[in-house]
């Protein structure tokens, strides 16, 4: 039998076995991305290096010297552990030893198979163990014995080194990632890929930049992520503070076009966003009512932060270190922020308020359609319409018109969390999952859980950028696509 026929073969069984797209799987609908700075493992192919992680297997093109996408997708190994990843020299096949079992990858089918044996390795390349003779990238000290030690002591152990005969070293060191080396220099340069850590609470865009911030939990380093969308390139801002390192939790976060800023419950942390790196925290010494920031916004010269004990806002215009920040709303737990014309809409536990900068006038919003709304989770101003997410509700108010439509069936999906709008299709972070509110001349409701490939049903925040939705999820970033032809 030739090679063609059995090919033909094969996806003929594998269409017989997987199902129609109606039953659940949907080709390429989304890519996953988790904490892949802890690698075991590391195989090469022809075009293709592979990192096997603690969650799942990373793919770096070493021809155009860039990440691909990991192999993370519905068919793919997301949030799995990897111990030892092989791949035959025409990336065919690709073998992996996991928490789960050992598996077998064919391309031509692209579909994993379990198997009980492990082949052996026939690639021709070496893999090697530390040597004294690396140099270590900036910000680090290379140990003889195979560690990268930072500037605040922490260590970073090189689990794999692979010589691929083409005069490139291939590193995996467990809590950094990847790096490679030259086979000369022996200068280490680190290749970041994937959110700093897998507890991710809040996304915001800018100027085609992904920023993220999640739960330190048990997280080596803490921070935030910034993602390149376009070049499809990773790098983290640590906490420091005189040259100290630092945890914090993020809980919101708001992308300027200068600056970043961080809620967390360290108060809130400033980033400039040229030069990549902290500038400034404000706390309870500017003011502002707690150092657990719930939410924060800024518009035009104001910040405001959002905490159990009511509404710091700062003058952005003044020095922090001092003055004082106005308190409003002490008695009210401010959970998130939005801005109309010059009114700000604050969400909070008892409702939603609305603060006319100019007149500085406060008043909470009354409506009978709204009049169970009182855990308000998140605010949208887009298209002309505020929408507002409560714990168990969801509505539109047409800002012209104000006339509100409510949508009464997501109470059946676990808690609105947040919510994001893209022309007839409103997308809502829910506790079940995905839930997608098709708006159009059809009107339907369709939930994307685990089982259509997210990596958790538990998703925090969303937002749509170019052809995908964005989602936080307490076990990492998911990208949706929400243009797939099959939806």
């Amino acid at each position: 039998m030739t090679r063609l026929k059995l090919s033909i073969i094969l996806i003929l069984l594998s269409l017989l076995f997987t199902g129609p797209v109606e039953a659940g799987l949907y080709t390429d609908l989304v890519v996953n991305y988790s904490n892949f700075s802890y690698i075991s493992s590391i195989a090469v192919g022809y075009q293709y290096v592979y990192f096997g992680t603690t969650h799942g297997i990373t793919r770096y093109d070493k021809v155009n010297k860039r990440w691909a996408d990991p192999l993370t997708s519905i068919d793919g190994f997301y949030d799995r552990r990897i111990y030892e990843v092989r791949v035959s020299f025409d990336e065919e096949n690709l073998w992996v030893k996991t928490d789960f079992g050992n598996y077998e990858y064919s391309a031509s089918i692209k579909q994993w198979r379990p198997i009980n044996d492990f082949p052996p390795d026939e690639s021709q390349v070496r893999h090697l163990d530390p040597d004294p003779f690396y140099f270590a990238p900036w910000g680090y000290n290379y140990m003889t014995s195979g560690y990268l030690v930072d500037d605040y002591a922490r260590e970073f152990k090189i689990t794999d080194i692979v010589d691929d005969n083409w005069a490139n070293l291939w590193i995996g060191i467990w809590g950094l990632g990847a790096a490679w080396s030259d086979i000369e220099s022996r200068h280490i340069k680190l290749l970041p890929f994937g959110p700093l850590y897998a507890d991710i609470t809040s996304l915001s865009v800018s100027d085609g930049v992904l920023w993220m911030g999640g739960l330190t939990d048990s997280a080596y380093r803490t921070g935030m992520t910034a993602y390149d969308l376009k070049k499809n390139e990773f790098d983290y801002i640590e906490f420091s503070d005189n040259n100290r390192f630092l945890r914090a939790s993020v809980f919101d976060i708001y992308a300027g076009e200068e600056k970043i800023f961080a809620a967390t419950d360290d108060g809130v942390w400033i980033i400039d966003r040229k030069e990549k790196k902290f500038v400034e925290r404000l706390s309870r010494h500017a003011g502002i009512p707690d150092d657990q920031i719930l939410c924060v916004f800024n518009f035009e010269n104001y910040l405001l932060a959002g905490t159990e004990f009511g509404l710091g806002v700062v003058d952005l215009n003044f020095d922090s270190s001092g003055q004082v920040a106005r308190v409003m709303m002490p008695s009210a737990t401010v959970i998130c922020l939005e801005s109309s014309g010059r009114n700000i809409w604050i969400g909070t536990d008892d409702g939603i308020y609305r603060w006319n900068i100019d007149k500085n006038k406060l008043g909470r919003l009354t409506a009978g359609e709204l009049n169970g709304f009182w855990v308000i989770n998140d605010l949208v101003n887009t298209g002309g319409k505020m929408w507002v997410a409560g714990d168990n509700e969801l509505a539109s108010i047409n800002l012209e018109t104000a006339k509100i439509e409510t949508y009464p069936e997501i109470g059946l999906y676990g808690g609105v969390r947040a919510v994001a709008v893209h022309d007839t299709l409103t997308a809502v972070a829910t506790g079940s999952g995905l839930l997608l509110l098709f708006n159009g001349e059809k009107p339907h409701n369709q939930l994307f859980t685990v089982d259509d490939g997210l990596i958790s049903n538990n998703v925090r925040d969303l937002l749509f950028e170019g052809d995908y939705i964005w989602l936080a999820t307490d076990r990492g970033l998911t990208r949706f696509w929400y243009k797939n032809p099959a939806l």
